[in-house]
């Protein structure tokens, strides 16, 4: 059942999966002249958070991941949308109430895109955690053998760019008449 309100404004649909706490998260709650839903609304426990440490699977996680994507997505499109009402097809878009209608939807978007951002920068950073600190990477059985591969290529390119950092510091140095050599280990740490 769709309404319009005296300004016109017809609420898109929501899915028949779409549950309340995800409504109340994403600020698309549009009930204007009823203020007092929303108190009720806000007042509803919220289920416990997909990101406890206790549900830190991988597949949690990039659920979580794809779904904050997906919702940065929307709502940079819907503010899109928004932004052009104006330049509509031919009809005249620029009545006062249009407008209205349009920069308080904007607002309400920018605010769950900013909040979405927000929750995909925690989500990163748990993810960081988890694969640093955590379980998360450890139920490979090959992570020691890759542990070792990846601190052996760590080795190589340093290596390598010392190489080329030195090779052309030496170039500098014969140009303009001088030396230059490569400090060792125990040098470098005296020399600081």
């Amino acid at each position: 059942m769709r309404q319009v309100d005296e300004v016109g404004f017809c609420p898109h649909p929501l899915p028949h999966h779409f549950s309340i706490h995800a409504l109340i998260a994403t600020h698309q709650t549009r009930d204007t002249t009823h203020p007092s839903v929303n108190s009720v609304l806000s007042s509803i426990p919220q289920p416990p958070s997909t990101m406890d440490r206790s549900q830190a699977s991988s597949s949690n996680l990039m659920d979580n991941h794809n779904r904050l994507v997906a919702d940065i997505l929307t709502r940079y499109r819907t503010l899109m949308m928004l932004a052009t009402v104006q330049a509509e097809g031919e009809r005249s878009n620029a009545t006062p109430e249009t407008m209205a209608v349009s920069g308080i939807s904007m607002k309400m978007e920018f605010d769950g895109l900013n909040s979405s951002i927000k929750d995909l920068l925690s989500l990163s950073r748990k993810i960081k955690e988890l694969w640093v600190f955590g379980p998360l990477g450890q139920g490979d059985p090959d992570r020691k053998a890759k542990d070792a591969q990846i601190e052996d290529d760590v080795a190589l390119v340093s290596a390598l760019l010392n190489g080329l950092d030195g090779r052309r510091m030496r170039d500098l140095a014969q140009r303009c008449g001088g030396t230059w050599e490569v400090l060792a280990k125990e040098d470098a740490t005296t020399a600081k």
